[in-house]
């Protein structure tokens, strides 16, 4: 996980998948049909292998939740 002024995203590994959560739900939503071959989740982004993700997507999501964040600190 990463933290900045509390947790920002964390990344699981379970049995059939791998899922990325980030602690800014709206912004999940709003790249939710982006992100690829994926199922989304209220916060988070579950895919099987990472050829599923559409990574510029998933960088340009976990830059807005830092950049949200840098107004909080």
């Amino acid at each position: 996980s990463w933290d900045w002024n509390g947790p920002l995203f964390a990344l699981a590994a379970r049995p059939q998948a791998m899922e990325l959560y980030v602690a800014e739900p709206d912004l999940v939503a709003k790249r939710k049909k982006t992100l690829g071959d994926v199922e989304v989740g209220t916060a988070s982004v579950r895919f099987k292998r990472i050829a599923d993700l559409n990574l510029d997507e998933v960088a340009a999501l976990l830059a807005d939740a830092a950049d949200r964040r840098k107004g909080r600190a």
